[in-house]
């Protein structure tokens, strides 16, 4: 995973689709209980905080494969 995360120009095709294929899985695994944290932190969280906690959201979906939400 080192290669692929820091150096992935360097991955053949056959690496690359299955080191996406990992990071898609491992990202669908840990979606849940993330988006669960965010939502569990909402309420008590300031302006400030919710801003955070938006910010994280989207960016927990911009980086998940597209169609996985």
């Amino acid at each position: 995973h080192y290669k692929a995360r820091n150096f992935p120009r360097s991955l053949s095709e056959d690496d690359l689709a299955q080191w996406e294929a990992w990071r898609a899985q491992h990202l669908q695994a840990q979606l849940p209980g993330f988006m669960a944290s965010l939502q569990r932190l909402a309420p008590a969280a300031t302006d400030e905080q919710q801003f955070i906690l938006q910010e994280l959201q989207l960016w927990a979906e911009a980086v998940l494969p597209a169609g996985d939400l």
